[in-house]
């Protein structure tokens, strides 16, 4: 009988994480993007039982329109036929929760979870009574388990709800940390995406991501270029450099990312205490630019390093 988690990155941790949803609990994922988090909610969806209907939402995508939630949550459901037949369309998530029929079972993942506390620009209507009444009333509900992946732990995050009203927590979720990808786990994802690849490359490739502590976004990149041929005429070795390098490129996007965080939670801190932000945004403004001649000078000489790299390599070969 084949192994129901042969197709996991993560199986051990997979395999865990389905059995706290099956004993009826609610979790709190924690892992950054690049480690995997994405790749394991994928994995665990078509692990869940046959009874349960599993609807799964990006949050990154509704942080801005609380509409958007609500309508992706109704449609979800309807196409899986677990509404009450004289139900209308919701408008909150506590009035969706009241079309589902009496007898379904939910396993309600909410991924990017944490773009939605982070971001103080979100949509109006996700104020503090959509996290105090809706989202913890959630645990109310026994036919509804709740799965939300963020970069940390709920109790490190506050929700501001604006002057004179108490900052507030996510739900308390039991928390699960997504463990750094082991070089079994790597090699394993590498054979079942390039198995025409020799062994001893095999364990080449998954010893360099492991040793780099790269997780899953570099090594789903140094698979995708293995599997379009790229740089083919090259040693192995070789190759995994040049591809090291232009992921180093995405690096400074990242840091821009880590700089709008930044911002935002300045927006939100200067907003509360009523100063004007025009002159602010302008200086970041200003430092967006600096990092932007930046990141391209570096990844210039990056490229001529490369370059220069290769053709000595060329040179100690011949």
């Amino acid at each position: 009988m084949a192994d129901r988690f042969s197709h996991c990155l993560f199986p051990l941790f997979t395999r865990q994480l389905l059995a706290e949803l099956e004993s009826g609990r609610s979790i709190n994922l924690v892992g950054q993007r690049a480690q995997g988090t994405g790749r394991l909610l994928d994995d665990l969806e078509p692990l869940a039982p046959a009874h349960i209907s599993l609807l799964r939402l990006n949050m990154h995508d509704q942080r801005q329109s609380h509409a958007a939630l609500i309508d992706g949550l109704w449609h979800q459901a309807k196409a899986r036929g677990i509404t009450r037949a004289e139900a209308k369309q919701p408008d909150s998530l506590t009035s969706w929760c009241d079309t589902l029929l009496d007898e379904v079972r939910v396993w309600l993942l909410l991924d990017r979870f944490d773009t939605l506390l982070d971001d103080p620009e979100r949509d109006s209507r996700y104020h503090c009574r959509f996290f105090r009444d809706e989202i913890n009333s959630l645990r109310n509900r026994p036919q509804i388990l709740l799965l939300t992946q963020t970069a940390k732990p709920h109790n490190r995050y506050s929700i501001h709800c604006g002057a004179g009203e108490p900052t507030l927590s996510p739900p308390d979720l039991q928390c699960h940390v997504l463990p750094r990808l082991s070089e079994p786990d790597a090699r394993a994802e590498v054979r079942r995406r390039v198995p025409h690849l020799p062994l001893q490359e095999q364990v080449q490739l998954a010893d360099s991501i492991h040793r780099e502590q790269g997780g899953y976004r570099l090594l789903d990149y140094y698979l995708q270029r293995l599997a379009q041929g790229v740089d083919a005429e090259l040693p192995l070795a070789q190759r995994i450099k040049r591809w090291r390098r232009e992921a180093d490129d995405i690096l400074p996007a990242l840091n821009l990312g880590s700089l709008n965080r930044l911002r935002r939670w300045l927006k939100q801190l200067l907003r509360q205490l009523g100063f004007a932000l025009t002159d602010l945004f302008k200086e970041v403004s200003a430092l967006n630019k600096v990092l932007e001649m930046w990141r391209r000078w570096t990844k210039s000489r990056r490229q001529t390093q490369g370059r220069e790299t290769d053709e000595g390599n060329s040179g100690d070969e011949q």
